[in-house]
């Protein structure tokens, strides 16, 4: 009996070693740039959704950030709040010049660093993302990002 029940807590800590949990992540193992997969005509501009490790921000600093626009003219959408609860995240950004942006989506996939080229558009968080204009909702759509640690 005292063997049965050793050789199933072996087997259940080798099949954790082998199927890793997303949810086990912690935020500093999601920080990095998350980049848009072939996004539809209402999001075309958006460059990335950068997610900062928190104990490189003083208390109180946005712990993320939108990136839109081109390399001449890029604006920045800190988050006002974020939520990481498991592997769900929802955040809103704050308003700048009367537009701003909301998601809610889900990893599904831990981030790793990028090996090879095929790497770049593997999937690691969906979904949905809002503009806002003025209050509105001027586009919402469901969106994939591919990962890169960044610098």
């Amino acid at each position: 009996m005292v063997r049965c029940v050793a050789c199933v807590c072996i087997g259940v800590l080798i099949l954790g070693l082998y199927f890793p949990q997303v949810a086990g992540a912690d935020d500093t193992e999601r920080a990095g740039y998350y980049m848009p997969v072939n996004p539809p005509p209402g999001f075309a501009d958006l460059q990335w959704i950068a997610l900062i490790d928190k104990r490189f921000v003083p208390s109180g600093s946005p712990k993320g950030l939108i990136r839109i626009g081109t390399e001449e003219r890029w604006r920045d959408f800190p988050f006002r709040s974020v939520s990481l609860k498991g592997d769900d995240i929802t955040f809103t950004t704050a308003s700048v010049n009367g537009e701003s942006f909301g998601f809610r989506g889900r990893f599904i996939a831990k981030p790793q660093p990028i090996e090879n080229d095929s790497d770049r558009d593997r999937i690691i968080l969906v979904g949905t993302l809002t503009r806002n204009r003025g209050g509105t909702v001027v586009s919402a759509s469901k969106l994939r990002f591919a990962y890169t640690p960044g610098d």
